[in-house]
């Protein structure tokens, strides 16, 4: 080795006094002259035309002639090999495979990534895909900062290619090696090396995809410290992460800060920030937003709309709700069932029953049926509103229709009959939610109260039979009422054995 060094240093006094023999940007022999695990002594008489002293005039025949040795190489031969086929780069990739499959084992990374860059350079993205699938995903491979620094040092033997970091990014990403991605995206912020945009955002959504957030929130922090390029799609990425972590608040932040970095938001960005404050929901601010982006040119869509809408009726702003829908049906996009069903809410939130059922008779006109969600929201509204025989109309019209009412549905029903004291009703809907097998322990317990409060004992201790039967099991809710029941006929010794059966 002492005397391969000292050929080195002859080497590089001699570049020194002429510099046309300076070999393909490489600066100094000293950076190559570092011992390695394979040492080929025999290295072959040079000439002014190969690109390396050491390399020999003929490097076909010489490979072949080395690999039927089986002498091991040094990484500077193997440079230098590689360097005078960078015009072919698809010789120097048959060169180095030939070399993997001789020694078996993925080569020195100085070679690896001299290949790396040439292959970019050339557009061969996929081979070079396939040289880090191949040389990187075993175990002992090299510490991701350690192939960023190598790629560093190729970078001045041969033209410095900065999508080969982009590629090393995306290989990490895509390997699911989400840290090994960081350790390499920090190293190359300290060389002054700033991924493209593409490559980072593929970082920050596969962090996001595994719900890292806080790497993602850091990672965000970092390329706005470090002055890199944000786009639409780093914002799309950062308010979808918001939303997925539960925290819509935070996502206007983040669009805000993007926007305000001069990057001009695009039809998607305006949908997913208004999909975030709608979230919250902040209507009034959906509605600013929603004309922002009328202002920039972007036709909203109905998912937009809709998702406005239904901000404004949470936030009981029924007015603008419907501005909205005007405005909605004036750009040509139709009165949909999910819009007319949240106008509907809106109407019987606000108490106004007939402007719920205009907008349902409007809807029919127009040939959209009610769907479940229809009926429960306006029977719910009737029930709320003491309309006992029009929410009992509207279950039955659920049923004609072929819908089956849930048990939520169908409790209330039977409530708003119960206030009225509506028996024969009741006990309809009740034998035909048992039947269908949707009644559950608070439809028994409504019943019962209603019976134990009416004194008609007899009838509720048949129906507490009826539960055992089928299995109901009896709540704490169910004992009180049956106890009020014994009580209220002066059945004390009927409600003690009652009680004491509860305790146990």
């Amino acid at each position: 080795m002492i005397l391969l060094e000292n050929g080195f240093r002859q080497q590089e006094d001699k570049m020194k006094t002429s510099p046309a023999l300076l070999p393909w940007r490489i600066r100094s022999y000293k950076t190559l002259a570092k011992p390695f695990s394979l040492a080929y002594s025999s290295v072959a008489s040079s000439d002014a035309d190969s690109p390396c002293p050491s390399c020999p005039s003929n490097p076909d025949l010489s490979v072949d002639s080395v690999l039927r040795t089986r002498k091991p190489l040094t990484e500077e031969w193997m440079i230098s090999y590689l360097l005078k086929y960078k015009h072919k780069p698809a010789s120097a990739l048959g060169f180095f495979k030939r070399l993997q499959l001789r020694v078996g084992e993925v080569l020195a990374l100085n070679p690896l990534c001299v290949l790396l860059h040439l292959l970019v350079h050339s557009d061969m993205n996929r081979s070079a895909k396939e040289l880090l699938w191949k040389s990187l995903s075993a175990e002992s491979s090299p510490r991701p900062a350690a192939v960023v620094d190598a790629l560093v040092q190729a970078s001045k033997w041969y033209v410095s290619e900065l999508r080969t970091f982009d590629c090393l990014l995306f290989f990490y990403v895509h390997a699911g090696r989400l840290e090994d991605a960081m350790e390499a995206f920090g190293q190359m912020a300290k060389n002054q090396i700033f991924p493209g945009i593409r490559a980072r955002n593929d970082l920050l959504a596969a962090f996001v995809r595994v719900n890292s957030f806080g790497s993602a929130r850091d990672l965000y922090r970092e390329m706005v410290a470090l002055g890199m390029e944000l786009d639409c799609c780093t914002c799309d990425i950062m308010m979808h992460a918001c939303l997925k972590e539960g925290k819509p608040e935070e996502a206007d932040a983040y669009f805000s800060d993007v926007i305000g970095r001069g990057v001009k938001a695009d039809a998607l960005a305006y949908t997913k920030i208004i999909q975030a404050v709608c979230k919250e929901p902040h209507a009034k601010r959906a509605c600013e937003i929603l004309s922002e982006m009328k202002m920039a040119g972007f036709g909203p869509s109905e998912f937009v709309y809709i998702t406005v809408i239904g901000a404004c009726v949470k936030e009981g702003n029924l007015v603008d709700a419907l501005r909205l829908k005007d405005e909605m049906l004036r750009h040509g996009l139709p009165l949909s069932l999910v819009v007319a069903t949240t106008l509907m809410k809106g109407y019987c939130l606000k108490g106004d029953l007939d402007g719920a059922f205009a907008l349902v008779s409007t809807i029919s006109e127009m040939g959209i049926k009610p769907n479940n969600v229809t009926y429960a929201i306006l029977i719910e509204a009737c029930c709320k509103h003491a309309k006992d025989e029009r929410a009992y109309d509207l279950y039955c019209q659920m049923k004609k229709m072929g819908m089956v009412p849930n048990v939520f549905i169908t409790n209330s029903v039977m409530l708003a009959l119960l206030e009225n004291g509506k028996w024969a009703k009741v006990l309809n809907l009740f034998d035909e939610a048992v039947s269908a097998g949707i009644a559950n322990v608070f439809t028994y317990n409504d019943l019962l109260y209603w019976f134990s409060r009416s004194g008609k004992l007899q009838e509720a201790c048949a129906l507490w039979a009826k539960m055992e039967e089928r299995g109901v099991e009896p709540t704490v809710v169910s004992y009180n009422n049956l106890l009020l029941a014994h009580c209220k006929l002066g059945d004390l010794d009927a409600a003690l054995n009652l009680f004491s059966k509860m305790r146990e």
